[in-house]
């Protein structure tokens, strides 16, 4: 059985936090902490997470590691908070998998 995959975000113009969560009966479980990009390689830091857990569906970890890299170039291109709003619309319904 698998579970959805929620990705939390830290959207600063500075840095975007990235983490993910497990969704259990209702409940957001973390699976990994917070990466900080562009100091870190947060997308290869998340790669390794993803590949550590064997429980995880291949077509899941590409799901999730696609949308990263997706709001990674969001941010790249619109750093502003004010475009918060446009980003979690755009994002909403690919970010937790089926």
């Amino acid at each position: 059985m698998s579970f959805p995959i929620e990705l939390k975000l830290v959207w600063q113009e500075q840095f975007l936090g990235l983490s993910l969560n497990q969704i259990i009966d209702n409940h957001s479980i973390p699976m990994t902490s917070y990466f900080i990009w562009p100091k870190t390689d947060a997308w290869e830091q998340l790669k390794f997470e993803l590949d550590s857990k064997p429980w995880l569906q291949e077509a899941e970890k590409v799901m999730v590691l696609n949308n990263i890299t997706r709001l990674m170039n969001q941010w790249r291109e619109k750093r502003s908070i004010s475009q918060l709003t446009d980003i979690e619309m755009r994002f909403s319904a690919t970010i937790v998998p089926d």
